[in-house]
């Protein structure tokens, strides 16, 4: 005669109780786990409005320079170089940023320039009194 099986066969494993946390990031087998990449901090749009990252070093520099070439006429022109090396690095490598500071850069630059050579101008025809 054969034997009846139990009635919980096969043994079942016992339930974990963190094991069903849905999207929750800091459960175990969250989105946080091993196996899963961290978000690098460049690709997050917020960061990159309060910091520089991800963007042209040209792109960078034009934008500063420009904000000085308004007080200090003579880096005008040197932010316009520095504006158009931004532009061509930034279409040379399509995965960095920085297009608003170079186009800022050299607008400021030009504005600059401008007050730069009025500058000139008003000091030749003054005759240098």
């Amino acid at each position: 005669m054969s034997q009846p099986t139990p009635p919980d066969w096969p043994p079942q494993q016992p339930q974990n109780p963190f094991g069903d946390r849905g999207s929750d990031p800091f459960a175990p087998g969250g989105a946080y786990s091993a196996g899963h990449r961290t978000p690098d901090i460049a690709d997050d749009p917020a960061m990159r409005w309060i910091l520089p990252l991800g963007q042209s070093v040209w792109s960078i520099i034009s934008g500063y320079s420009g904000l000085l070439s308004l007080a200090t006429c003579f880096l005008g022109p040197i932010t316009v170089i520095t504006g158009v090396i931004g532009i061509f690095e930034l279409r040379r490598n399509p995965r960095l940023s920085g297009w608003g500071r170079a186009i800022i850069g050299i607008t400021l630059g030009t504005l600059g320039s401008i007050g730069f050579v009025v500058m000139i101008i008003a000091l030749v025809a003054s005759g240098g009194r």
